[in-house]
């Protein structure tokens, strides 16, 4: 059973809906995936309410032939578990993509919307644009690629 939102539900409530994210936290290596990198925060309203939306940025790059995948996502907590509100999943790779589902395409709810031809040259600002364009979601500060040294004066 698909508990996501409709379309319609995903697109109402990003349109009437900004959010913040405030200090997520730094790009996390999977001890057992090094190529993997996630951070995940909860959002808040422009007045700095908690709400029950999450987000998730996901980063696979694989060490031989540099495929990046990014899968970034706009959860809700639910007592029973999540529900996707969005999802933005975009592969970049020099090989044919012969799986239909491999191809760059973004969720709203549970519709699924083929992304365009020119997503697949996308870089890491391009793909982290889309997203916040989608959803609304204003960060503060902006994710940093976790491909890039950031020296940040703590």
């Amino acid at each position: 059973m698909n508990l996501n939102p409709t379309f319609e539900e995903a697109v109402d409530f990003f349109k009437n809906n900004e959010l913040l994210c405030e200090d997520i936290d730094v790009w996390a290596a999977d001890r057992n995936l090094p190529m993997v990198h996630y951070v995940s925060c909860g959002l808040l309203t422009p007045k700095g309410e908690r709400t029950p939306m999450i987000v998730e940025l996901f980063i696979k790059v694989s060490p031989k032939t540099q495929d990046k995948h990014y899968k970034f996502t706009v959860l809700r907590r639910e007592t029973f578990g999540q529900r996707r509100y969005y999802q933005l999943d975009v592969r970049i790779t020099k090989k044919p993509v012969k799986d239909e589902h491999a191809l760059p395409h973004e969720h709203f709810g549970k519709e699924r919307l083929k992304g365009a031809e020119e997503w697949k040259s996308w870089q890491y600002s391009d793909v982290l644009a889309h997203f916040c364009e989608q959803t609304r979601i204003h960060f503060n500060p902006m994710p940093v690629d976790p491909d890039t040294f950031d020296l940040r004066g703590y």
